[in-house]
């Protein structure tokens, strides 16, 4: 069975935002995958530690200080175990549904390298949807169909 690898690079993330990131990670109606957290060193990583392996998800510290948002990604792959990859940074939120929609697109259509999907900005916890963006399932099937037929 195909795992997602989701790599989040992070530096002095407000906790607030790493916790709901976390709880949405924990809330996946599927758990195959695996979390890879990178700290480019944040002021006080404690409080990250603890959370990240509290909830069993794996903790990295760069391995230089202030490497930026590429090259923590880039080490984060190298520590990867998934069959795909997946950036996601440490202020998100995932759907319930985001870990199964992204294998079952995978699955659906061998020959894609990449998946697009929707994104909402949130500003003090309302919604904003942004107009080019209304159906992620949609936009995802349109565009995916198109380049694999």
């Amino acid at each position: 069975m195909s795992k997602i690898s989701i790599i989040i690079p992070f530096k002095n993330t407000p906790l607030k935002w790493m916790k709901k990131l976390i709880d949405s990670l924990k809330n996946q109606n599927n758990q195959n995958f695996e979390a890879i957290f990178i700290d480019d060193n944040s002021d006080n990583p404690e409080p990250y530690i603890k959370l990240i392996e509290k909830n069993k998800y794996n903790y990295f510290v760069s391995p230089q200080k202030d490497m930026g948002v590429g090259k923590l990604r880039d080490f984060g792959v190298t520590l990867s175990t998934g069959n795909f990859i997946w950036f996601v940074d440490s202020d998100d939120w995932l759907y319930r549904d985001a870990i199964n929609y992204l294998l079952k697109s995978f699955n659906k259509y061998k020959n894609i390298d990449l998946i697009m999907f929707e994104y909402e900005w949130v500003f003090k916890e309302k919604l904003r949807y942004d107009d080019k963006c209304e159906n992620y399932q949609e936009f995802i099937s349109k565009n995916i169909a198109s380049k694999s037929n």
